[in-house]
């Protein structure tokens, strides 16, 4: 048989055998395996079997492509130019190739195409994949965790599913990147028109090169009024995609404007009229855009260039929403609002690209990329990290700022400063003495788990609010407070490596007064309260601990033969929690207008307008706190009963309070125990106990403020390298306030 030649064409309905083929698209007397399988495939394409079966066609055909072997080049010149293509690329080109010279695979190929793309949908590819859905946050999570989980349908209309199928890893979009754009126009071209062309005499042996390899262009900007045709020689087999797309900006385009119009994104852009909104204003001017008569190229320019203006207007109101956030208070259900309009915008950006009449080439090469960015999107859009990471960011970035601006309180600079945070930490180890006692006494009373569980929980909460309220504090709650502060001095660009090492210097040196201020007073108000339990209120029971309770308690606190270490990183955990809930509070009351409430609440008719101010004010310098202060309490009582629940043994391991538990046990035993091995281990026990309670809690503070501020790995181990510098240069600071000045701090 024959085949395109100087002499000759092609039959238009006769498919060559083997021998035929390989001896018109190879080299004379040359040989491939790998041209052989796509004789294969392709003399397999039947566009007349079901829909699955023609989709497996195609995939058979990309898997070809992705691993389908070398193809020979046909010249020492083309193979030249093959070694510095991916292998892909190549086996595209040789595809190409073959369907110019073998006139029915091309008939089959463009009949295949057109008869798969004029049965899918394609509005989910263009519209939906890779966007937040609008159901809100939790609900897109938990359709996130049931696709990743449970088995999902085939669904053999849906254009996600088959692209999916094509192109299934990512090294796929790598080639796909190199792919040269006047190939990719050859290949549409050769696969647009159902009917078979002969080929002109001239170019029917002629080698496909760079140079002639542009065939022709896609169809222009379709009329969305007119209807589709279905057969014919001017019908493309990529028209179904082009109709998809257009059906897709105008859903997007609706999308954002319901989103932005919104009541929780409109009342907070600072517009007066609704028509004043581009959110208002989008969809009208995409559906005079898409009503633009197909030729007038002029009038369609003028529509795109409005429709660029409307979306940056649009993100210019979103970044009012955004800094109205910043100030009062974020919320997880606008910023996932916002991420909707602003992924819509990008997909709406990059669709107006591929749809509006360009070149050839142009066109081509835009194209891929947005099927780049699609398969993208298709990874992102099964990523359950993906959407907590992205809604959750701006949140977890104002709950770390809140926590940083109370964390700057707890750094000392001055003398008298550092002199206040010792007495201050005196007076939290005053009453946690006191804590230790009140929950000693829970446990005598073995109530069942959920009264002993509430009843410590309010002790701890109840002494730590109190603490608050007095002005004490502890030396453990600190760490994750001063770490989101440290990471605020980090992503500071102006300030200098001297200036960090200050920072971290009057950071250690307040977490050891405070630490020594708690440690050394917890001592002597046990011994305080253990002599008035025995004089004025115990009468038969002596010391706060009995002798058995009393060996108990230091054989628990043993470093190795215990689960002291562990115990006290839990607790540093739930250090660092507490910092969030605290964060998070402060945030909530914020963002919902808590403390100006309070002040024009209704009842200050009877309580007078300066006393609701007043509560008021102590509501918006202490909720945080407050709630911080609870959520440790909850954490620390119930963290014992619900491991007992479970069946694991799960305890507290609280510096202050396991000295408090050390002293009293050393009042029931008598100075002698103070020459034993057990005290002694357990001496070590607190100092692990010690350093774990607060590296835990400030090394995650730190982790979580450093991404939250954007602060590379990098910078902190800059930071290091120059705080250890420091040391050596000037150790004493570190320890001790010296060589400061008086500064007046930034009121907040």
């Amino acid at each position: 048989m024959s085949f395109p030649s100087e002499s000759g064409h092609a039959p238009a309905d006769v498919s060559p055998d083997l021998k035929g083929f390989l001896h018109a698209v190879l080299p004379a007397g040359g040989s491939s395996r790998s041209a052989s399988r796509l004789y294969g495939l392709l003399a397999a394409v039947d566009p007349k079997v079901d829909l699955f079966e023609r989709e497996e066609q195609l995939v058979a055909l990309s898997l070809w492509l992705r691993r389908g072997g070398d193809v020979p080049a046909r010249s020492a010149e083309a193979l030249a130019e093959a070694l510095a293509e991916p292998p892909a690329v190549r086996r595209l080109r040789f595809l190409c190739h073959a369907l110019w010279l073998v006139g029915p695979f091309r008939v089959r190929l463009s009949k295949l195409l057109r008869s798969v793309l004029g049965e899918l949908t394609g509005q989910a590819l263009f519209a939906r994949l890779g966007i937040p859905g609008d159901s809100g946050l939790f609900s897109e999570t938990i359709d996130r965790l049931s696709r990743r989980l449970l088995p999902q349908p085939i669904d053999e209309q849906d254009l996600i599913q088959l692209v999916e199928r094509l192109f299934p890893k990512r090294a796929d979009w790598a080639w796909l990147a190199r792919v040269p754009p006047s190939l990719l126009v050859s290949l549409i071209e050769l696969t647009r028109t159902p009917e078979l062309e002969a080929a002109p005499a001239s170019r029917s042996t002629r080698q496909l090169s760079s140079a002639d390899a542009a065939l022709g262009d896609l169809p222009p900007l379709p009329d969305p009024r007119a209807s589709l045709p279905s057969t014919g020689r001017a019908a493309s087999a990529y028209l179904p995609l082009r109709v998809a797309m257009l059906e897709a900006t105008l859903l997007l385009a609706s999308r954002v404007s319901a989103a932005g119009l919104s009541d929780v994104i409109h009342t907070r852009a600072n517009l007066k009229n609704l028509q004043d909104s581009p959110f208002f204003r989008l969809p009208r001017v995409i559906d005079a855009l898409l009503a633009t008569p197909r030729y007038d190229a002029e009038e369609i320019a003028l529509w795109v260039e409005h429709v660029r203006e409307l979306v940056t207007s649009c993100r210019l109101t979103q970044q009012v929403v955004q800094s109205r956030l910043e100030a009062a208070g974020v919320s997880v259900d606008v910023v996932y609002r916002l991420e909707l309009i602003e992924r819509s915008l990008n997909r709406l950006e990059l669709l107006l690209s591929v749809l509006v009449p360009q070149a050839s080439e142009e066109l081509a090469a835009r194209s891929v990329g947005t099927l780049i960015r699609l398969l993208e999107d298709r990874r992102r859009d099964l990523s359950l990290l993906d959407i907590v990471r992205t809604n959750t960011h701006m949140l977890a970035r104002k709950i770390i700022e809140r926590a940083g601006q109370t964390g700057e309180h707890y750094i000392t600079i001055s003398k008298g400063e550092f002199a206040k945070m010792f007495l201050a930490a005196s007076g939290g180890g005053l009453l946690a003495a006191g804590t230790n006692v009140g929950k000693l006494a829970v446990g005598h009373l073995h109530r069942p788990l959920l009264q002993e569980g509430l009843l410590i929980s309010a002790n701890y909460a109840g002494s730590f609010i109190l603490m608050q309220l007095a002005g004490f504090t502890l030396a453990t709650k600190q760490p994750s407070m001063t770490a989101a502060a440290l990471a605020g001095a980090l992503s500071d660009k102006t300030a200098d490596s001297s200036e960090l090492v200050t920072t971290v210097a009057r950071l250690v040196r307040s977490q050891i007064a405070a630490a020594a201020g708690n440690i050394l007073f917890v001592i002597p108000s046990s011994i305080a309260l253990d002599w008035l339990w025995v004089a004025k209120l115990s009468k038969t029971q002596g010391h706060v601990l009995t002798e058995d309770y009393a060996h108990k308690t230091i054989a628990s606190l043993h470093p190795t033969q215990s689960g002291t270490l562990f115990f006290a990183i839990l607790t540093g955990v739930i250090l660092w929690l507490s910092s969030l809930a605290a964060g998070w509070v402060e945030n909530w009351a914020v963002y919902r207008r808590l403390p100006e409430a309070i002040e024009e609440h209704r009842w200050r008719r009877f309580f007078g307008r300066r006393l609701m101010g007043a509560a008021g004010r102590f509501v918006g310098r202490n909720i945080g706190g407050i709630g911080g202060n609870l959520a440790i309490g909850l954490m620390l009582g119930f963290a014992p009963i619900l491991g007992e629940f479970v069946g694991l043994p799960v305890e507290i391991r609280h510096i202050t309070i396991s000295t408090s538990s050390l002293t009293f046990a050393l009042r029931a035993l008598g100075l002698s125990a103070l020459s034993t091995p057990e005290f002694h281990s357990a001496l070590l026990g607190l100092l692990g106990i010690l350093s774990l309670n607060l590296v835990v809690s400030f090394g995650l503070a730190l982790g979580v403020a450093m991404r939250a501020r954007e602060v590379s790995f990098l910078q902190a181990l800059r930071l290091l390298f120059h705080v250890v510098y420091g040391f050596v240069r000037s150790p004493l600071r570190f320890f001790l306030p010296v060589g400061e000045k008086p500064t007046v701090r930034a009121a907040h």
